[in-house]
Parts: C-alpha cells; sequence; structure tokens
C-alpha cells in the first residue's frame, strides 16, 4: 500500500472517531434533556442545552459520521421497533461495539415508552465496564430509567455462581446501603433504585416470585421491599405475562405478596389499554380488603394514559364503596403521570376533580412514582398463606 493511501486512511480514521465522539456525545446530551423537561433539579442543563448553536464543524462532523454510521443505525432502528419490551440480548450485543449505547439508547428513545427496551442494554453496559459506578455514569436515566434498571441487573448478576445460584446473605451484603450511595443518587431516587432491584432479583430467581421476595427482604425498610416487589412483578409480567394471563385474569396478583405491586402491570396485560372501565369492574368484583385495594390501584396506574384529560373519567373508574379502594386508584393514576407530565399540569388536572378525589390525587403528584414518603401500610401486605413457588408449569 503506497504511503499516500495510508496517511489517507489514517486520516480518516481518526475524523470518523472524533466525529463519532462528538455526536455521541451530542446524543447523550440530547436524550438527557429529553427526559429533564419536567424535571426541576435538571432545567438549567435542559436550557444550556437549547440555547446550544451547533457550529459548522458540529454540523459536517455529523453529516460525515453518519454516512459511516448509518447503515448500522438503521439496521438496529427496524430490530427497535420490532419488539415492544426487551430487545433481545444478543441483537444489543452485536450493535453494540460498531454504534455504543449513546447512540442505541438515542435511538430506543424515539420511543418515549422505551423503559423496557432499556433493560438488556443496561445490562450489556455493566457487563462491558465491569464496574457498578462507571456504568451508572454511562446508563445516566436514559430510556426513563430502563438502562438504570439494566444496570443493576447486570450488577446482581455478576454476584451469581456459574450454577446460577445466589447466595441470599451475598445479595443481603450487596444490598445494604446500596439505594443510598452517591453513585445511585446521581442517577435515581431511592425508591427507583429499589425498583431496579426487585428487576434484578426476579430475573435472577428465574421469575420465582417468593424466592424474589425473600431476596427483597435485604432492603430493612417497609418502602424498600415494596418498591423492590414492584420491580419483582414486572419483570415476572414481562417475561410470563402471557402464560400467567392463562391461568386467570387475576394470578399472580392473588397468590402472593403485596397485589398492589402486581396488579399495576397485570391489569394492562388483561385489558385493552382504553378500557379502564372493565378493568374496575373485574376489581369490584374482588372480596372488600387488600387484594381489592391493589387492584384499584393497577387500574389508576395502568391506565394512565387513557384516563388522563378526563377528570370525570377518572373518578368514575376510581369509584368504590370502600374508600381506601378509590384512593388507591388515584394515588396510581397521579403518581405515575408525574413522570410523564409536569407537576404542576397534573395538579391543575387533579383540581377539576370533585373532592375527596381532588385531593388525594395533588398527593399522589407530591409522592409521585417511586416516592419514600408515602404511606407504604397501604401498600404492603403479607400473605400467611402463600404459595412456595410462581414458576410456570
Amino acid at each position: 500500500m503506497h504511503r499516500k493511501q495510508i496517511l489517507f486512511i489514517s486520516v480518516a480514521a481518526v475524523i470518523v472517531g472524533f466525529s463519532a465522539g462528538v455526536v455521541l456525545s451530542r446524543a447523550s446530551s440530547s436524550a438527557e434533556a429529553q427526559h429533564s423537561t419536567h424535571d426541576p433539579d435538571h432545567a438549567e442543563t435542559l436550557a444550556a442545552f437549547e440555547d446550544r448553536t451547533p457550529s459548522f464543524l458540529t454540523s459536517f462532523i455529523a453529516r460525515f459520521s453518519h454516512a459511516f454510521e448509518g447503515r448500522a443505525a438503521r439496521a438496529f432502528r427496524e430490530h427497535a421497533q420490532k419488539y415492544s419490551v426487551d430487545i433481545p440480548l444478543e441483537i444489543i450485543n452485536e450493535y453494540y461495539p460498531a454504534l455504543g449505547p449513546d447512540t442505541i439508547l438515542a435511538i430506543l428513545e424515539e420511543d418515549p415508552y422505551c423503559h423496557t427496551k432499556g433493560h438488556n442494554v443496561g445490562r450489556v453496559i455493566f457487563d462491558t465496564v465491569g464496574e457498578l459506578p462507571a456504568a451508572l455514569a454511562i446508563a445516566t436515566n436514559r430510556c426513563a430509567n430502563g438502562a438504570f434498571h439494566g444496570v443493576l441487573m447486570g450488577a446482581y448478576e455478576s454476584l451469581a455462581r456459574e450454577d446460577g445460584y445466589l447466595d441470599p446473605d451475598e445479595v443481603a451484603r450487596f444490598s445494604v446501603g446500596l439505594c443510598d450511595s452517591p453513585e445511585l443518587l446521581a442517577t435515581a431516587g431511592r425508591g427507583s433504585c429499589f425498583h431496579g432491584v426487585g428487576h434484578a432479583l426476579a430475573f435472577l430467581a428465574d421469575n420465582d416470585i417468593p424466592r424474589a421476595l425473600d431476596l427483597c427482604s435485604a432492603f430493612p425498610e417497609m418502602g424498600g421491599r415494596y418498591y423492590c416487589a414492584t420491580g419483582v412483578y414486572m419483570q415476572r409480567d414481562q417475561d410470563l405475562g402471557e402464560h400467567d394471563a392463562e391461568i386467570s385474569p387475576t394470578y399472580p396478583c392473588d397468590a402472593y405478596d403485596h397485589p398492589a405491586a402486581c396488579y399495576r402491570y397485570k391489569l394492562r396485560r388483561m385489558f385493552p389499554p382504553t378500557d379502564p372501565e372493565s378493568a374496575a369492574s373485574l376489581c369490584r368484583s374482588l372480596p372488600e380488603g387488600e387484594e381489592r385495594h391493589g387492584c384499584f390501584h393497577g387500574v389508576g396506574f395502568g391506565f394512565n394514559q387513557e384516563l388522563y384529560g378526563d377528570p370525570d373519567r377518572v373518578v368514575s373508574a376510581c369509584a368504590s364503596d370502600d374508600p381506601l379502594d378509590s384512593r388507591m386508584c388515584i394515588e396510581g393514576f397521579s403518581g405515575v403521570m408525574s413522570v410523564y407530565a409536569s407537576r404542576e399540569d397534573v395538579r391543575a388536572f387533579c383540581n377539576r376533580m370533585e373532592e375527596p378525589f381532588a385531593s388525594w390525587c395533588v398527593i399522589g403528584v407530591s409522592v409521585s412514582n417511586f416516592g419514600t414518603t408515602r404511606d407504604f401500610n397501604r401498600y404492603y401486605f403479607e400473605r400467611e398463606n402463600a404459595g412456595t413457588s410462581a414458576q410456570p408449569q
């Protein structure tokens, strides 16, 4: 090869590497800004990003980079659009070396509800980096904390033995103080951390609910155990929801601890997203008590997008002869809506409801989806005769 050809190839490689770095950096900033729109703690970051004017060099580099990366990015986008939940790990591993985490996550974030798609990206990030703080710094809060949850999956996965056994004592040692560590709190709140750990434990327990919930007991506080349970049930629904639906419209929520943590995800699988009324009818058919409270919580949580915009419909869907049913339904609705809309807008919507729904709704906004100021006595429920295994038969 001639010297001029070698020089040309070397310069081109440098330009491609530099351009990819710039574009990926900007993609990361763009995505962080997107997910910070309604977060007052990131208001200054968002403003700084919006005020930034691309230079001619940056625009040229972006076009130059896309010429080389466009094919892989387009191919990955096609894969991403085929899946509504987790993208298979082998696909992430295939495109990760060429695209890197920032571009992969930027493509996923074209879907604002990419949370579950971000899980396996986070697992690959941890597997590639090998250290929790470094992996968290890459994942940040991308895909509404989906990548963050995936990093936790990878971290707990690294604790397992070669045969897959996970020592509860080892889990407890790793978990103590985890959700209070600066690295975690820089990425997400404590409640979201507990939830992410639940995903990881369900994944490692092969979706055996009693085993995963037992591992959640490593957290000494009630709120930590409850939010960990929400992650356990969410992971179970993602992996085995179709199987569970064939058993009954209420399984496994009616068989194991903390039904509210389960119904958040169960009802939206059992009923069309436009039909919260049928889900509420199912809840009203259940016996009074914790089971029904949890079911109503799932109505508000699972059908929030359909209900938002019509305060009378929210009240109707959450109506029950037991006020606690209604309150938990409203808290499920307003808590999760405060993630997808500004708290100011959600509070204004709440105040259009009749009392006491309006007051419950406003309180739910303040607690948010994973707030640790929640009254967990309404949510935490351990059954005396829960089953010993929830693995598919």
